[in-house]
């Protein structure tokens, strides 16, 4: 049976990179779970330790892991967000920067090995400046038709040609003619592999640990009649063409490459949505008593991308920021909903989701503390609101800005607290001065444009405002004519493709 390329079989259990929002989140409970016990072991487990502490026990706790072989780790790349932009969720992206460019330096230092299924460049210019045998990708080919495809995408070309299903000279006119040869190969693929290994691999595609293989496939079994079962000519159909990995001598355990995986399971979901959503709470059902960290980690992963909110919150173990993304999944679908009942109770149920985040998870998270607010002041029916809702959402705008002018100033988060405050009557001349000092930090930390994030924000609350606020901030423009020009998104950037 294949075996993981380059994996060394005194390697023990090997690191698996995943991408998503929470996976530095993941990735700190991985390293803290592989040290020995103490404290900051302890600490970095707890669901309710801030990002800021666990950051920090994670790296420390690293320290001690030497030859490490990690799996995928461009997967776990992200660039950070353009100065300037990516206001509404570059916190996040931020952090998870931050982090992983940290422990690059410390697999560096700790002389980790890397099995790099993907070839995201900016990795791979970060990993040329360091040790030299970070730097090339472990996985390889002298085939020049296959040269421009991810490494881990090259075995699946292969079979193509081996099986009949396309020659060396279609499958070079395919590549060369995309602007995307890995989504080429795998398309080929997936329309070639039969529909029965297809339904099987675009099962497993939605799983992103690395789950036992012995007897069952994770939370699958194999063979059967069950819901959650899968033929087993099927999986070896999968293993015979390079798209699941088994790596039995080592771990017993198996994964499909991040380069994979995500493009499967990104087209699973887009073609059928409520099916998919449900296959995810089944798994998470499954998996949610098992006793191993992967199970743990898996169950809430997919309780929390089903959007089913009591099994996302009963399956929290070890962090509870990513509920995020069921919140933002709801503040979404209150946007498109027809109904203002309807819209409001979407809107207060993401306020209520964000509100655990920060209650009983991380209380420094901004980006929960800002969209509490921001959702929560949506909820209310139109015109003023009541005292006790607009001093639980002036309190959570003014944390959200506190926090993140302490690490990354965020113009958006300041626009949304200034037109915040015109939409509850405090003085005009008060909030314009205010915004006078928040367009010069802006400028101070940013590139000028980055201005429109805040100016928008307050450009569309004067136009549904009084005659007084117009005509002051006309006055204002007098004095200030460059920010009339300033225009940012009329809305925060939404997902193109689902999380996986």
């Amino acid at each position: 049976m294949p075996s993981l390329s380059n994996v060394p079989s005194d390697a023990g259990t090997p690191l698996l990179g995943r991408d998503g929002s929470d996976a530095h989140l993941r990735m700190a409970v991985h390293l803290a779970w592989r040290a020995a016990p103490s404290t900051a072991r302890d600490e970095a487990l707890q669901a309710r330790t801030p990002w800021s502490k666990r950051r920090a026990h994670a790296l420390q706790l690293a320290e001690s892991h030497q030859n490490m072989v990690l799996i995928d780790p461009d997967a776990l790349w992200v660039d950070p967000p353009p100065t300037g932009s990516g206001f509404d969720d570059g916190t996040q992206l931020r952090q998870r920067h931050a982090f992983f460019r940290e422990l690059f330096d410390l697999a560096q230092r700790r002389n980790w090995r890397l099995v790099r299924h993907g070839r995201r460049p900016a990795l791979s210019e970060l990993l040329d400046r360091m040790q030299p045998a970070l730097a090339p990708p472990t996985l390889v080919t002298d085939e020049q038709h296959l040269a421009s495809i991810s490494p881990a995408l090259q075995p699946l070309a292969r079979w193509l040609v081996v099986t009949g299903r396309a020659t060396n000279d279609r499958l070079s006119s395919l590549i060369d003619a995309s602007e995307s040869p890995d989504d080429t190969v795998v398309e080929a693929f997936c329309g070639a592999i039969g529909p029965e290994a297809l339904r099987a691999l675009r099962h497993l595609s939605l799983l992103r640990e690395d789950l036992p293989w012995n007897g069952v496939v994770g939370p699958f079994q194999r063979g059967g009649e069950a819901p959650l079962s899968l033929p087993e000519r099927a999986l070896q159909k999968l293993i015979a063409a390079g798209a699941l990995l088994v790596n039995e001598p080592v771990s017993g355990r198996f994964y499909i490459p991040e380069p994979l995986r995500q493009r499967v399971a990104i087209r699973a979901t887009l073609v059928d949505p409520s099916a998919t959503t449900a296959l995810r709470t089944r798994i998470a059902r499954q998996l949610q008593s098992g006793g191993r960290l992967c199970e743990l980690l898996e169950a809430h992963r997919q309780a929390v991308l089903s959007t089913n909110l009591e099994l996302s919150e009963s399956t929290t173990r070890f962090y509870g920021s990513d509920l995020a993304s069921a919140a933002r999944a709801l503040s979404q679908r209150a946007a498109a909903e027809a109904t203002d009942s309807g819209r409001r109770a979407l809107y207060k149920q993401a306020a209520d989701l964000y509100q655990q985040i920060f209650d009983r998870y991380d209380d420094e998270d901004a980006y929960a503390w800002h969209y509490f607010a921001y959702n929560l002041e949506r909820s209310a029916k139109p015109g003023p609101l009541p005292d006790d809702v607009a001093g639980k959402v002036r309190g959570a705008y003014g944390k959200a800005t506190a926090l993140t002018d302490q690490s990354a100033y965020n113009p958006l988060f300041h626009g949304r607290r200034l037109a915040f405050d015109l939409a509850q009557g405090k003085p005009t001349v008060a909030v314009f001065n205010d915004l006078r000092e928040q367009l010069r930090l802006t400028r101070i930390h940013y590139d000028p444009s980055a201005a429109s994030w805040l100016v928008e924000q307050v450009r569309k609350r004067v136009n549904r405002g009084a005659a007084e606020q117009k005509e002051a901030w006309r006055a204002l423009c007098s004095t200030m004519p460059w920010i009339e020009g300033l225009r940012a998104p009329a809305k925060a950037t939404v997902r193109s493709l689902p999380e996986v």
